[in-house]
């Protein structure tokens, strides 16, 4: 299928959060997206979004502001007009014009992603070869700012989730492992644990506190100290039973092979957006496997569009460590039609052609940013 690309149009939205969610030291009011529409000439029309955790730079490096203009000013340009193949070739002139800018590409890679579904009338895990499972596990975070966690994380494992995460990195490291043993004494067992300090902790911190926080029954331990520091990531890969995790380390296919051959990390973290895209992902997602690692499903807070997008992708990897891509349960509301929804702790795979949701124009409308 080769088709021209017409307009690329972006909006930002801010959309309503059900609590204050606190990642590292940045606190979690609302959630902003740029919001992607790519019109074809006698086409689709695709969807996309642009997201980074609360909208600002502080998370990924780009915010929803930049990840606008490099789409209005570098990418469309790039793309409008050139007869396309695809998602493929788009993603290649989208590298001739910026280096980088991860999060706006994969905005309107996925778009592209979702063209392509609806030209072939097929969900895009069809065209990523298919799904091996209608539904995929999502845990629950509680935020560092949470003051009763272990209540608010009873209640969704009362509702299904098999699967907690603490995020910490707000307070020193040992108040952080304080407040995650205090929780888990009070919590069901037969959970699993996950803890994600975004890189805040230093080394000798993170060695003292990890067995700590094992013996405490945590499973999972993402990202302890900066993404800079493989060598002590390693050191703290198999010093207990707990998985390390890497995501801030890990920001494309190269990344992921320099972590496996450090043996920094049992796990690797997906991220679309954090990645570049679908296409992007799945590259990483192949060279985890191929090293011998685990895969983890990871999410950035998206609407029902970047959420579809990657549950796509996530659908077909044969197995994943653990999934959080929350933003179904965590925003107070939707840019779609029939927004995703997580039931009994599952979010089920979308089955409608390209990404298979619909922009809601009225919802649009009530929160884009003039």
């Amino acid at each position: 299928m080769t088709y021209r690309i017409r307009e690329i149009a972006t909006r930002i939205v801010d959309l309503p959060i059900r609590r204050e969610h606190r990642i590292g030291v940045s606190t979690m009011r609302r959630q902003s997206s740029v919001i992607v529409q790519v019109f074809t000439e006698d086409g689709p029309t695709g969807l996309g979004e642009g997201v980074v955790p609360g909208g600002g730079p502080a998370w990924g490096g780009e915010s929803v502001d930049s990840i606008k203009v490099t789409i209005d000013r570098h990418l469309a340009p790039a793309l409008i007009g050139v007869p396309l193949t695809g998602a493929n070739e788009a993603a290649a002139l989208m590298r001739r014009v910026s280096t980088g800018n991860h999060f706006a590409k994969a905005a309107v890679e996925m778009a592209l992603w979702d063209i392509a579904g609806k030209a072939a009338g097929l969900p895009v895990h069809e065209l990523l070869g298919g799904r091996r499972r209608e539904s995929v596990d999502v845990l629950w975070s509680v935020g560092a700012n949470v003051e009763d966690p272990a209540g608010e994380l009873a209640e969704f494992a009362g509702a299904g989730h098999r699967s907690v995460k603490f995020m910490m990195g707000g307070r020193s490291p040992r108040a952080d492992v304080e407040r995650v043993r205090t929780a888990l004494h009070e919590l069901p067992t037969g959970l699993t644990v996950v803890v994600d300090a975004s890189g805040r902790w230093d080394e000798p911190a993170a060695r003292r506190l990890l067995p700590v926080l094992a013996e405490a029954g945590v499973d999972i331990a993402e990202q302890l100290v900066p993404a800079w520091n493989l060598d002590a990531m390693a050191r703290l890969t198999g010093l207990t039973r707990v998985w390390t995790m890497a995501d801030e380390a890990v920001r494309s296919a190269s990344d992921a092979l320099r972590v496996a051959l450090a043996h920094s990390a049992d796990i690797i973290a997906l991220k679309v957006p954090k990645l570049g895209g679908i296409a992007a992902a799945r590259d990483v997602a192949a060279v985890t496997r191929a090293a011998g690692l685990r895969c983890y499903a990871g999410g950035t807070m998206e609407t029902s569009i970047g959420t579809s997008a990657a549950v796509q992708l996530f659908s077909t990897l044969p197995e994943l460590a653990g999934c959080d891509l929350i933003g179904p349960l965590m925003l107070a509301d939707d840019v779609v039609t029939r927004p995703l929804e997580v039931r009994d702790g599952a979010l089920t795979v979308p089955q409608g052609a390209g990404l298979g949701v619909e922009l809601d124009e009225d919802k649009i409308r009530d929160y884009v940013r003039e």
